[in-house]
């Protein structure tokens, strides 16, 4: 469902009923907002430098950049299992713009270089975010948007106020949807160099940022029809949020509303300024609540069941109460063995109303089975006791263990020109030794330089063999 009013006053005329209609954009001239639209897809292996490029630029911008992450092309097809990040109006835009390589992004659609497209990973040269963002912008824009956590309703207000005349007579409203906290799989050529805060684990949970998931307006935007130094307006929008987009969970406390204003229709014009805000959400219960969602513990191998390995899992958590929580208790143990406990303690950085929150436990060590189970209790929200049942839960997991080999094992060594510099062996547990075989006067001895290998008359390993 969406509904659109628009409320447009001439300042020249009508100046006391802005104040009565209680208008919250400024008035006064600002600069220019940078919104940078972002093509990618979790098999580009290059993508993650666009990602940290364009994270980077918001960092060192707070409030001045807008960036719609795109999943579209090729590279955004999901394999067998994997979920899929597209929409319908993100490959439309993937069409509308001269796109020869991924990742790709526009910025403020205007032509650079020749190009209304670049890397991304060069948003933040001089020529880029920072030349947009020391411009004056003709018009400046305010976003107020509420979304009801119970009933998904999701409800936006976009105030506009030109300080000056926009190079054409129309322009167009566009207002997106976008979700932090995506997490899912990412390729990256680099193994682990080009984005390392996005991985939670990697290679398997990559945190997607800024994704695309929809417009409130219309593929292109609502249409602004006057465009001159005092021209005003309020364009309001209402729609009841899905719970999935193509299966993937859509998260409304990960959500950002997007509002942007571009001088053309489609792919044409340059886009004038753009804000974001999170919605401010209502619909919680009063009291503090935590909710235990997932663990997961990492894949490992071990040559001998029974054997005492050390793990590091880690867990997510929602806040379903209706403050933002800055500690809780977890308690956990491997096998319905020893319980550990961990604090989760994080003024700083609380986890708000609705929002969830993966982190590290501390290692844990157990005795390794084939299958295992990790318990999970998570209490005291804020201190306080926690009225919510789905506060536990158990994470099973397996531990590779080396099958029997009835006491052989069978070893290949192919030798070069130098055989009688070679020495092999193999140890237990305890370091004890099983077997060895080769020149045992080369042992532990890996400094030789262009020294001859000391003599083993009983070395039976011959060269090239």
């Amino acid at each position: 469902m969406k509904t659109i009013s628009k409320i447009v006053l001439s300042l020249a005329l009508l100046l006391p009923m802005i104040a009565a209609a209680q208008i919250n954009v400024s008035t006064s001239v600002q600069q220019r907002n940078a919104v940078l639209e972002e093509w990618t897809g979790i098999h580009c292996g290059y993508c993650p430098t666009g990602h940290a490029a364009v994270q980077t630029a918001i960092d060192n911008n707070p409030g001045r950049v807008v960036a719609l992450n795109i999943h579209s092309g090729g590279y955004a097809v999901p394999g067998a299992g994997e979920p899929d990040y597209r929409t319908p109006e993100g490959t439309i835009h993937d069409a509308a713009f001269p796109i020869s390589g991924y990742p790709s992004s526009t910025l403020n659609r205007r032509t650079i270089s020749g190009s209304q497209t670049y890397h991304p990973a060069n948003s933040n040269s001089p020529d880029k975010v920072p030349a947009v963002l020391a411009e004056n912008s003709e018009v400046n824009i305010y976003i107020d948007a509420t979304a009801d956590m119970i009933t998904r309703v999701l409800t936006v207000n976009v105030e506009y106020y030109y300080t000056s005349n926009a190079p054409n007579s129309t322009n167009y409203l566009n207002v997106a949807i976008l979700q932090n906290n995506v997490l899912g799989p990412q390729s990256d050529y680099s193994n682990n160099t080009y984005n390392p805060d996005a991985w939670v684990t990697f290679p398997t949970v990559y945190r997607h940022g800024h994704v695309f998931r929809g417009f409130m307006t219309g593929q292109w935007g609502d249409p602004i029809n006057t465009t001159t130094n005092g021209s005003t307006g309020i364009m309001s929008y209402t729609q009841t949020l899905p719970t999935d987009i193509n299966g993937v969970t859509l998260n409304i406390a990960d959500i950002e509303i997007a509002a942007y204003i571009g001088d053309g229709f489609e792919a044409a014009g340059n886009v004038l300024s753009g804000e974001v805000v999170n919605p401010y959400l209502t619909g919680f219960p009063t009291n503090d609540e935590v909710i235990y969602i997932s663990g997961e513990v990492p894949i490992v191998s071990e040559c001998n069941a029974g054997a005492n390995i050390t793990l590091t899992p880690n867990i997510t958590l929602k806040n379903w109460g209706s403050n933002p929580i800055t500690t809780a208790t977890v308690t956990y143990d491997m096998n319905g063995g020893t319980s550990q406990v961990y604090t989760f303690n994080d003024v700083a950085n609380p986890i708000n109303p609705g929002q969830t929150r993966t982190f590290d436990l501390d290692p844990i060590s157990f005795s390794a089975l084939s299958s295992n189970t990790m318990n999970v209790t998570v209490s005291d929200p804020n201190g306080v006791p926690d009225v919510t049942a789905d506060n536990s839960g158990t994470v099973p997991f397996a531990v590779n263990i080396a099958a029997p080999t009835n006491n052989f094992v069978i070893i290949e060594l192919t030798t070069d020109d130098a055989a009688d510099e070679t020495y092999i062996e193999i140890r237990d547990l305890n370091s004890n030794l099983i077997w060895s075989e080769g020149n045992e006067g080369v042992q532990g001895n890996f400094g030789t330089g262009n020294s001859n290998a000391p003599t083993d008359p009983t070395n039976p390993l011959a060269n090239n063999t």
